[in-house]
């Protein structure tokens, strides 16, 4: 019974120890004098697309994030991405970590949504790019059952990472 005891008092001291310690950290990494660059540019596009509160896309648009260095892609590159599929809401439907991992596609010749063939043309490794994607550029009338409904309007988020 006394070992239990101690066990807890233990317990309870590295959790103490160990909470003191992250709000140590959130703390001082609210409280930096520097901005970080590419949140505010992120803030930026956010209060851009904010703006409009539009709940529909009548046409397909993208906001560069950040740009990549590199060649550029082009048709017929294969390609390797990282994506997150929102609703234009912010609600994230679908990712690629959610997946497992990265996605390869070949550009222009490849079965993936018309936006991402027409949206990672002209990126560069290491770029982020925000789509705002018609749902005929999507899904379409079919959609995603369980995910995605007929007929809506998506957001993507893609980062290239690889021109292979």
């Amino acid at each position: 019974m006394r070992n239990m005891v101690q066990c807890k008092r233990v317990f309870i001291y590295m959790l103490s120890f160990t909470l003191m310690l992250a709000l140590a950290f959130f703390v001082s990494a609210c409280t930096s004098d520097e901005p970080d660059a590419s949140d505010a540019d992120l803030e930026e596009v956010i209060e851009l697309l904010a703006e409009d509160e539009v709940l529909e896309i009548d046409e397909f648009a993208y906001v560069d994030i950040e740009v990549g260095e590199g060649p550029e892609v082009k048709e017929g590159d294969t390609v390797l991405i990282h994506w997150t599929g929102m609703y234009l809401d912010g609600m994230v439907f679908n990712s690629s970590t959610m997946q497992g991992g990265p996605y390869e596609f070949v550009v222009g010749d490849s079965d993936v949504i018309e936006a991402w063939q027409v949206g990672v043309v002209g990126m560069q490794v290491g770029g982020v790019r925000l789509l705002d994607v018609p749902s005929d550029m999507a899904f379409g009338e079919d959609g995603i059952h369980g995910l995605v409904a007929p007929h809506q309007d998506l957001r993507f988020e893609i980062t290239l990472e690889q021109i292979l």
